[in-house]
């Protein structure tokens, strides 16, 4: 068994301050622990539900490499679209934040909070976990586990059912939440990932119908100008744009993919 982790850091308890994904000075280095010791925990669940599995974890935000769990594979420098095409059994989500536009949701974004205001794949808006969890689900692979803040949590149970979920803060607004500590926090995403790795066998992947059009409205004009210069892209209005496809895969990559490419 391979269990994917997709790691990321607005959804850790305790991190509510900066950017988003920008922590204020002085507090870097302590989300960073923070963030190790709760991948260290699923990790450590994973193995006490499977002591043969293999694991790898996709960087997303700098972690402690030193500190990891040293039975784990670290994926580093790899965009999340082409992290996918890595063989797995499962996808998990450490450290989930929602969608962009929630007011109760801690640091809430998608993809960029400086320039993205929304996505929708097949006219539902997405966030994130869905982006990600559709383009496991078309290979065929479910997603079991998320941890995040508790409008991440909601997110990811309406959209993906009764997987296993750890709420590791209470959201209040874009930075406040009712935190649990990180010792408090890691023992739950332990004991969820665990259970996730158990139920394995009752998950489904997550895949959406076929072809698939994928729209990004973006905050200015402009960025919508460059992402026209993809071909097949078409404009939709002055700063929304939409793709599509006949995978999902492909749809991503001419998309959301692209977006990174021209912000």
């Amino acid at each position: 068994m391979r269990i994917f982790i997709q790691q990321d850091g607005e959804g850790v308890a305790g991190a509510v301050k900066g950017g988003y994904g920008a922590p204020p000075s002085g507090e870097g280095e302590i989300y960073k622990r923070l963030m190790t010791k709760e991948i260290n925990a699923a990790v450590a669940g994973i193995y006490d539900a499977a002591s043969d599995a293999e694991v790898i974890v996709a960087e997303a935000h700098p972690f402690d490499l030193e500190q990891l769990d040293e039975r784990i594979m670290v994926l580093r420098g790899v965009h999340l679209g082409d992290a996918a095409s890595i063989d797995s059994d499962a996808l998990m989500f450490v450290g989930q934040h929602a969608m962009a536009g929630k007011r109760k949701a801690v640091l809430a974004h998608t993809g960029s909070s400086r320039s993205i205001q929304h996505i929708w794949v097949n006219g539902r808006e997405f966030g994130e976990t869905g982006l990600l969890a559709a383009l496991h689900g078309e290979k065929g692979r479910p997603t079991i586990f998320l941890s995040g803040d508790s409008a991440a949590v909601a997110e990811a149970r309406e959209l993906l059912g009764d997987i296993e979920t750890v709420s590791t803060m209470e959201a209040l607004g874009n930075h406040a939440a009712l935190c649990l500590t990180n010792g408090e926090s890691c023992r739950r995403i332990r004991a969820g990932a665990a259970r996730a790795v158990e139920r394995i066998g009752e998950f489904k992947p997550f895949v959406v119908e076929l072809p698939v059009e994928i729209s990004i409205q973006y905050m200015f004009p402009e960025i919508a100008d460059h992402h026209c210069f993809v071909p097949g892209v078409k404009r939709v209005d002055d700063v929304t744009v939409a793709y599509q496809a006949d995978t999902y895969a492909e749809a991503f990559r001419g998309s959301y993919m692209c977006a990174s490419l021209v912000l």
